[in-house]
C-alpha cells in the first residue's frame, strides 16, 4: 500500500506552532534521537521516522505536535494522547482538548470544562460551561451567567460576578458590571473604575474610552490622557 509521507523539514521546522497536522502536515518530533514524522495512509494518521520507519502505525483521525512529551490524537471522534512510543496514555474520550502547558490540558466532556495532569487527573473539575486558557496565570471560567477568574489551582482569584470579563493582556482584564466598563488586576482589584460605557482593551498603553458617543483615550490607571471630544 502507497504510504503518503511528510517531508519539507526546512519548512516543518518554522511552524512548529501549527495545532492540526492532519490538516498542516508540519510537526516533527524527536523520538530517542529519531524525527517523528506523521504521515497519512488513506484517511488515518501515524507517525514514523525519515527512513520510513513506521514507529506509530496510522489509526487516527487526526494527529497534533508532540507538546510535554505527549501528542493530541482523535480517534472514533474524541480526543486523548499518546506519548512517543504510541502509548495511549490518556484515552479518547474528551470532546476536545488543549495541549499540555505546564502540565495542564483543558479539556470538554459531557459538555463542561476543567483541566487534566498528564496521567489524566482531573485537577480542576469539569464542571464549566466556559473555561478560556490561562493567560498570565489566570483562567476566565463562566458559573451560570457571570464570570470571573481562577488560578490554575482551581481557585478563585476574581469571583465570577461580572458580565463580561476578557483574558488577561499587560497584567490587566477588562471586565463590565451592566452597560458599563473597567479593568482589574491579576489580584481582581479594580484598575480602572467602572465608569464609561465602553472601553477598547489597551495597545500601547492607551485604551479608547466612549462617553455619549464621544470617543478618547485612558492610561493604564484610569487617567484620562485625551478627553473624550471625538
Amino acid at each position: 500500500m502507497k504510504i503518503k509521507w511528510i517531508l519539507r523539514l526546512t519548512l516543518i521546522s518554522l511552524t512548529l506552532g501549527a495545532c492540526n497536522l492532519s490538516n498542516s502536515k508540519k510537526e516533527i518530533i524527536i523520538n530517542n534521537h529519531k524525527t517523528l514524522i506523521p504521515f497519512r495512509e488513506g484517511n488515518l494518521w501515524g507517525f514514523a521516522t525519515e527512513a520510513k520507519e513506521v514507529i506509530i502505525k496510522p489509526e487516527y483521525q487526526e494527529v497534533f505536535r508532540f507538546v510535554e512529551g505527549l501528542a493530541k490524537v482523535k480517534q472514533d471522534g474524541k480526543y486523548g494522547f499518546i506519548n512517543a512510543k504510541g502509548e495511549k496514555i490518556i484515552p479518547t474520550k474528551y470532546e476536545w482538548a488543549w495541549d499540555f502547558e505546564e502540565g495542564i490540558s483543558l479539556v470538554k466532556l459531557s459538555g463542561k470544562w476543567g483541566c487534566i495532569d498528564p496521567k489524566d487527573n482531573t485537577i480542576i473539575p469539569i464542571e464549566y460551561d466556559t473555561f478560556e486558557k490561562f493567560s498570565e496565570g489566570l483562567a476566565i471560567v463562566q458559573v451560570k451567567d457571570k464570570f470571573g477568574a481562577i488560578n490554575r489551582k482551581g481557585e478563585f482569584v476574581v469571583p465570577a460576578q461580572y458580565q463580561i470579563l476578557h483574558p488577561y493582556q499587560q497584567g490587566l482584564a477588562k471586565a463590565s458590571k451592566g452597560n458599563q466598563y473597567g479593568f482589574l488586576d491579576t489580584k481582581g482589584n479594580i484598575v480602572v473604575p467602572f465608569q464609561y460605557n465602553l472601553y477598547i482593551d489597551f495597545k500601547e498603553n492607551l485604551a479608547k474610552i466612549r462617553i455619549n458617543d464621544l470617543y478618547g483615550y485612558i492610561n493604564l490607571k484610569g487617567d484620562t490622557v485625551i478627553s473624550a471630544q471625538f
